[in-house]
């Protein structure tokens, strides 16, 4: 049946004799315009597969609820001119967001970032060109969370800085390593010896050239007694007198340097000058002959008043003894001075005319 124009005001029945809406179509209907103002009865089992291809032209204004599906075109939402395949123009709330590039953010569009939140994968640096420390306000950065390399990276506070590195594994083992092509040092705690804190070549327990156990003992080397440790810029002289005899009042000046690692015993004077301000200890001893000998140390010339005495005798010799322990001003000098008596020259193959000091402290 063909109709140019229809009024009704019952309902209009189609495949039915008992239509309840004003067009009650039972069946399928081919529909060249079809405006709707609301829907209702359907589920979304009633349209089993949307696919967004077919949809050619227009925007999809109304909520589509589906499990799976492929859109060939950009999808915009709150824009009706999408510019990517997703492109949303306001707040977006997503359970679960795999990226994997990263553009058009600055630092202000992040402004909390906290590390806490987290909780699986590898945090890539890369993915924020800037990336300030200081931004991170709550949360813990654990160490395997991030996987990068860093150059010529400063750590900097305005206030009190601490750099913590917590190891809560259980074994109280907690370190640094710094690594180039050829050398591998390790320093920190090193829970199998005890909690000590080491410095090793390698790893620990290799070389240990450095500990503090937790009595405050301090061991350098990896074996207490097979290194020495040597300290070349704390003053330590020995100098030895082999040629002639000094009879009388004056200081002794010992002509032969058997060692001085800073150099501060000048020969032709008898002088020890002294490197650095504080405490050192000196000690001399020396032949006499045919009588009283005393020996005194002066510092800058003069006397000490500690004079040790020994009476030779006539036909025979004597060892006269002196060592103190003394302050000195850096560029001070200290003499070996014989206030009376003699001193007995002898070959550099004997040890019985010695100066020597070093640094206390």
């Amino acid at each position: 049946m063909k109709l140019d124009e229809l009024h009704v005001s019952s309902n209009i029945g189609v495949g039915t004799t008992e239509p309840i809406h004003k067009l009650d179509v039972h069946g399928s209907a081919n529909v060249g315009a079809l405006s709707v103002t609301s829907v209702s009865g359907l589920t979304a089992t009633d349209i089993p597969s949307l696919d967004a291809s077919k949809i050619t032209s227009g925007t999809v204004v109304r909520p589509v609820h589906t499990t799976e599906g492929i859109f060939s075109a950009n999808i915009g939402i709150g824009t009706t001119i999408p510019a990517y395949a997703l492109d949303v123009h306001g707040s977006a709330n997503v359970g679960a967001l795999t990226v994997t590039s990263l553009t058009g953010l600055q630092a202000s569009d992040v402004p909390y970032l906290s590390a806490n939140k987290i909780t699986s994968g590898t945090f890539d640096v890369a993915r924020i060109p800037d990336f300030d420390g200081s931004k991170i306000t709550t949360g813990i950065v654990e160490k395997d969370r991030i996987s990068t390399t860093l150059n010529n990276t400063t750590i900097e506070s305005t206030g009190n800085a601490a750099l913590t590195i917590h190891d809560s594994s259980g074994d109280d083992q907690s370190s640094i390593q710094y690594l180039t092509d050829t050398y591998t040092w390790t320093t920190g705690l090193h829970g199998g010896s005890g909690g000590v804190f080491k410095i090793s070549n390698g790893s620990f327990g290799t070389n240990d050239y450095f500990t503090i156990n937790t009595s405050g003992d301090v061991h350098i080397s990896n074996t207490i007694t097979s290194k020495s440790v040597t300290q070349t810029d704390i003053p330590i002289f020995r100098v030895q007198l082999t040629n002639g005899s000094i009879t009388g009042t004056g200081d002794i000046d010992y002509n032969s340097v058997l060692y001085d690692n800073t150099s501060s015993y000048d020969a032709a004077t008898g002088r020890f000058t002294a490197p650095i301000a504080g405490y050192y200890f000196f000690t001399a001893h020396g032949i006499s002959t045919n009588g009283r000998t005393i020996y005194d140390f002066t510092i800058d010339g003069t006397r000490q008043q500690i004079n040790s005495l020994v009476d030779a005798p006539a036909t025979g010799f004597a060892q006269c003894n002196i060592s103190a322990t003394l302050h000195l001003t850096a560029g001070q000098y200290v003499s070996v001075y014989q206030v009376e008596g003699s001193t007995y020259g002898e070959s550099s193959t004997s040890n019985h005319n010695i100066f020597s000091g070093f640094f206390v402290g």
